[in-house]
């Protein structure tokens, strides 16, 4: 007898699933991106496991027993939550399909076999992560975390750590807290991209270099309070942020696309002194269609670069500090709820062309200036 992929539907909340006795077979596909499955009961028994029979499931512990002779390709691929595989005696490593565990990490003590297979087997020919700890749901090679399959609401990063990796809490709802260590350099693509219930993050250091593409996109973080010494901030890092505040630091000298997009905030703090590599298309400012309700541009800033808040909302009034010695073009463009500007810089030299073009309802501007400085074409248009 044999399971197929008729008897289930993938969008069932099933949880978990005992194989009948008589069950020799478990068909390609059956129970591929069941979301909810967390649980297989194997029979002693069956057989043969096909090809991407299980696909995609949240399982967590996967123990097959000892009558299994095959599993097909991709069988398990992508049970990214696994933390533990028993194999039984009889499976032999020439009869494991291609990516049957793909995705999977594993150290040493969450394997084990009663037959011929190790885990380095496992890596060498299945898709398997050797893991060199595993510390509460968070799995780790050498100095970087590469996944999480715990269950916790707070998430300690051990100082040790310098870099967390592609999408290793990607989707995790659980989470609400994190802790990163001293040592942490590197958050990279997607690190917590989705994870809806994540609201607070603290940086215990000062080693953060680089937050990639995605990092934090679609968090719900109440506060961003970038670390100085951070130098490159992705490309939708933080896209569709909802909190109080943003802090961005002196150190910054990147910032990639719509990394803001959709963000409402409080207040955005800026002290970046000089952002090399800044946006300038009008779909890609890094904080397109963003709330802003206030700005603080630290006394120090020199440069606001191109497009810096073009198209931001809600924003009624902005005051330029001394230390400010450009504005770039289309740095303010269509703000439309700027009402008041107020330049205080005695070191303004230039206002770039359509700085404040389309910011309809700006009707009062102070400039406390020894020197006029340069304007350029449709600034105040």
């Amino acid at each position: 007898a044999s399971f197929s992929q008729a008897l289930y539907d993938d969008t069932d909340p099933i949880v978990e699933v005992t194989i009948p006795n008589a069950i020799e077979s478990i068909g390609n596909y059956t129970f591929s991106n069941f979301l909810n499955l967390r649980k297989v009961n194997f029979n002693e028994g069956l057989k043969y496991i096909g090809e991407e029979a299980f696909y995609g499931d949240k399982l967590e512990v996967i123990e097959l027993p000892d009558s299994l002779t095959e599993i097909g390709s991709c069988a398990f691929s992508s049970c990214s939550r696994v933390n533990k595989i028993r194999i039984g005696k009889n499976l032999t490593i020439d009869n494991i399909g291609e990516d049957a565990f793909y995705g999977i990490k594993l150290a040493t003590d969450q394997f084990e076999c009663n037959g011929s297979i190790s885990l380095d087997d496992l890596v060498d020919n299945c898709g398997v992560t050797k893991l060199t700890e595993y510390i509460n749901g968070l799995q780790i090679v050498d100095t970087t975390v590469v996944g999480y399959v715990g269950k916790h609401s707070t998430v300690e990063i051990p100082n040790y750590i310098t870099t967390i990796a592609s999408n290793a809490f990607q989707y995790n709802q659980d989470i609400r807290h994190i802790v990163f260590g001293k040592n942490l350099e590197t958050i990279q693509y997607g690190a917590f991209d989705c994870c809806y219930n994540l609201e607070k993050i603290n940086f215990t250091g000062n080693s953060l270099k680089r937050i990639e593409s995605n990092a934090f996109n679609s968090c719900h973080i109440k506060d961003i309070k970038i670390p100085e010494g951070v130098e490159y901030i992705g490309d939708n890092a933080f896209a569709n942020y909802q909190g109080e505040n943003i802090i961005i630091p002196s150190t910054v000298t990147t910032i990639g696309r719509t990394a803001f997009k959709l963000c409402e905030c409080n207040t955005l703090v800026w002290k970046v002194i000089n952002c090399t590599t800044y946006p300038i298309s009008t779909s890609t400012v890094p904080f397109y269609n963003g709330n802003i309700k206030n700005l603080v541009i630290d006394n120090g800033v020199k440069i606001i670069p191109d497009y810096f808040l073009a198209y931001v909302k809600s924003l009624n009034d902005i005051t330029i500090p001394q230390s400010v010695e450009s504005i770039g073009t289309y740095a303010f463009f269509e703000v439309n709820a700027l009402k008041y500007l107020k330049i205080l810089s005695n070191s303004l030299k230039s206002i770039g062309n359509n700085a404040f073009n389309d910011c309809y309802y700006l009707n009062r501007i102070d400039i406390v200036t020894k020197t006029a400085p340069t304007i350029g074409s449709n600034t105040f248009a």
